[in-house]
């Protein structure tokens, strides 16, 4: 079993700095409670760790990517797109189907979105990207919106593999082409999960799922899209 060496952070450190610094992987990065400005991409063999989804957050400010055998921990992620930007890749997760330890996982914890209307959440380029108790919500603050871009929460590509277990979405959506999961040789599972797709208005092309030569397997779930129209 490898080891880790842990830094210890406050949220007067700067985790950008902090991460630019590591000499190799293998590192805990411990974050006390607080409110923490922005991720940069995260190298391989990192972890992350909050002291808990309500107790640290992590405002992130621009798209990032996330390499293989990387965790993140007990925090809540937040993003505003205030600019209305229609062409996201927010998280990119990369990794080598090749490796075995072509693993990110996420656990115990809160995604929050706030005006995501076009582009890719999740941009899956390989790798098993595995979610545990992890709750995603995209809310809507504006009543006007235009995008001429797709807007999909999970984009799996290249023999990607996604994995959700006892996790919770919500996402809201005022504009047509919207995909929770939009995919093309991929395998997905989704076990022991509430899953909604929140359209508030009559939409075209609202879908929970586009596959492609993909495999599906769902457990003990609960899907959901919605039409809120006539409510």
């Amino acid at each position: 079993m490898e080891s880790y060496k842990i830094i210890q952070l406050t949220n007067q450190d700067n985790i950008p700095e902090t991460i630019a610094n590591l000499t190799n992987n293998n590192y805990i990065i411990q974050l006390e409670p607080g409110i923490y400005q922005d991720l940069p991409d995260i190298p391989s063999g990192i972890v992350i760790r909050g002291s808990g989804k309500e107790l640290t957050k992590i405002i992130l400010n621009e798209s990032i990517t996330i390499y293989n055998q990387t965790q993140l921990q007990d925090l809540t992620i937040e993003f505003s797109n205030t600019l209305l930007q229609d062409d996201l890749y927010l998280l990119t997760i990369k990794a080598d189907n090749r490796d075995f330890a072509n693993y990110i996982n996420l656990t115990n914890i809160n995604i929050e979105l706030y005006n995501f209307i076009g582009g890719k959440v999740f941009n899956v380029l390989g790798g098993i990207l595995t979610l545990k108790e992890v709750s995603i919500s995209n809310k809507l603050l504006e009543e006007e919106i235009e995008s001429v871009s797709n807007n999909i929460l999970f984009y799996g590509i290249y023999f990607a593999e996604i994995n959700l277990v006892r996790c919770h979405i919500d996402y809201e959506t005022l504009l047509g082409n919207t995909f929770l999961f939009y995919s093309e040789l991929t395998k997905i599972n989704i076990q022991d999960s509430n899953l909604i797709l929140n359209s508030k208005e009559k939409l075209p092309n609202t879908f929970l799922f586009y596959l492609n030569y993909s495999h599906l397997i769902v457990n003990n779930s609960i899907l959901e899209n919605r039409d809120n129209y006539y409510v």
